[in-house]
């Protein structure tokens, strides 16, 4: 299963994230409450499609032991205010939308762009699985589960795309750092963790925060991170490091109090 990592976000709609579920009977005592999910894999994990290449296929496997029922919606994808935003869009058609998969099949599911890429900007949208629950049997009393995968999808620019990541840090708090990234160029920039060092001292072990995250063109987004214990009395001068899937980002500076 792919999980919320920044590549693709999975959900447990009646688990761990809740929007959607179908209570089937209500258990007064204390004990564990049987729950039914749906297992599928995609294939690939991220597109990228451009004027060359305005179409592409994945690949929908069902690992569980049901048939199993899924809805596929393209979504245009935005950030702001702090929050990722999903809305409808007409720019992307997928064949099938609505398709079934026997246990052990796979689907094949194409995904095409309608038009022509944006001239400046890359485009970012998502694409939405959602399982479709089949009705349960009329003995089973417990959760039912459906889940939902989404993956991202990016249609490049005529222009040549690239990322271009700035940084600041100021404080958060007693304990806290925030890392404040800024993407100035017209494509994404995956992030996949920060390394927080003391400038110039290689005696003292930097710190790691693994916080894997998409940063879309002209979005500024924060990051609160743990405040080393080295920092804790004193203001110091951090070297901060933004590893990526494609580079790394650096700054070094005092941290602001």
């Amino acid at each position: 299963m792919a999980w919320a990592d920044g590549m693709a976000m999975m959900r447990c709609v009646g688990l761990a994230v809740v929007s959607r579920v179908v209570i089937l009977a209500t258990l007064l005592v204390a004990a564990p409450v049987p729950s039914r999910a749906a297992s599928f894999t995609i294939d690939p994990l991220k597109i990228v499609l451009s004027e060359g290449q305005a179409s592409t296929v994945i690949r929908v496997q069902n690992t569980g032991k049901d048939t199993l029922t899924l809805q596929l919606q393209p979504r245009r994808w935005r950030q702001e205010a702090r929050a990722d935003r999903l809305e409808p869009t007409r720019e992307l058609v997928a064949t099938p939308q609505i398709f079934r998969i026997k246990p052990g099949s796979t689907q094949l599911v194409r995904i095409a762009m309608l038009g022509k890429p944006d001239p400046e900007r890359e485009s970012a949208y998502r694409l939405v699985f959602d399982e479709i629950p089949a009705p349960p049997a009329s003995d089973f009393i417990g959760v039912q589960v459906a889940m939902q995968i989404t993956i991202p999808l990016f249609i490049s620019p005529l222009k040549k795309s690239t990322s271009e990541v700035k940084l600041a840090v100021m404080e958060s708090g007693a304990n806290k750092l925030l890392i404040v990234a800024e993407n100035q160029g017209n494509a994404h920039a995956h992030l996949k963790k920060f390394i927080v060092a003391r400038h110039g001292d290689d005696t003292v072990a930097p710190v790691e925060i693994e916080m894997p995250a998409y940063l879309l063109p002209g979005v500024t987004r924060e990051f609160q991170v743990p405040r080393p214990l080295w920092m804790l009395e004193s203001s110091e001068k951090v070297s901060i490091r933004a590893i990526g899937v494609t580079g790394t980002v650096e700054f070094d500076g005092l941290v602001p109090r």
